[in-house]
């Protein structure tokens, strides 16, 4: 991993400890950056994960959101992302913190309403489930605000920080698969520290699969089968990996 060569001053706070969370926490550390956990809560916004944590400045310059709302034990989960940032929201509104820029992780379930087509990251959103529509009022709340946002909306995670859903991407057969690597997530979240530190961060969103569509043993690769996955396009949703520059 390279090195940051800058002088550190922006502030950088983490809400996520898990798979994703903890390994970018693993490179930070690794790269002597310094950082801070949070947590979001509904009401009180953010704040500290326990009592006895630093207190958090009134001044973020890099709010990094890699949380999820599902239980790993299969239970109910304590908040929903259609409300988890209107607390964060009230303390920007009345002055008690402010955030300049917010990488946010999501998903490709804001897409889940489409039957089929070319899906980029410019597409409008069009959930079906109620973790799709708590994504895009979450998406909303985020860039509605004053903070310079960039969402990772990120298909199905694979690889060895998430081995499940490997075997199913390969071997799909009832229609079109993709996913992206859970590494490149956390590289791709370490690049935004970096472009904070270096002051050439960009708010955008970004729709992030590995560049291959997977279907009935087929692994097909965009722009080079181009031909073959419009084909598909007309009957099956196809995300395609891309990007947007600005809120």
């Amino acid at each position: 991993m390279e090195p940051v060569n800058a002088n550190q001053s922006p502030s950088i706070v983490i809400c996520g400890q898990g798979r994703i969370g903890g390994s970018l926490i693993d490179i930070l550390q690794s790269q002597n950056i310094d950082y801070l956990s949070a947590r979001l809560d509904v009401a009180s916004g953010l704040c500290t994960r326990q009592q006895n944590d630093p207190q958090l400045p009134h001044e973020i310059d890099l709010l990094v959101v890699c949380i999820s709302a599902r239980h790993r034990g299969g239970g109910k989960s304590s908040w929903q992302w259609n409300n988890i940032f209107n607390g964060l929201i009230k303390q920007i509104d009345a002055g008690e913190i402010s955030v300049t820029s917010l990488v946010m992780v999501s998903s490709t379930r804001v897409y889940e309403g489409y039957d089929c087509g070319l899906i980029k990251a410019s597409s409008e959103t069009r959930a079906l489930s109620a973790q799709g529509e708590g994504l895009v009022a979450a998406e909303s709340a985020l860039i509605n605000s004053p903070i310079n946002t960039l969402i990772l909306r990120c298909s199905g995670l694979y690889g060895a920080l998430y081995p499940v859903y490997q075997p199913i991407l390969l071997s799909g057969k009832d229609k079109p698969r993709f996913g992206v690597d859970a590494d490149k997530v956390v590289e791709r979240l370490f690049l935004v520290v970096k472009q904070v530190l270096t002051h050439q961060f960009k708010p955008g969103i970004e729709l992030m699969t590995n560049g291959n569509l997977y279907f009935k043993g087929e692994v097909l690769t965009w722009p080079r089968d181009k031909k073959h996955i419009e084909n598909l396009a007309r009957t099956h949703r196809v995300l395609i990996n891309s990007s947007t520059v600005g809120k």
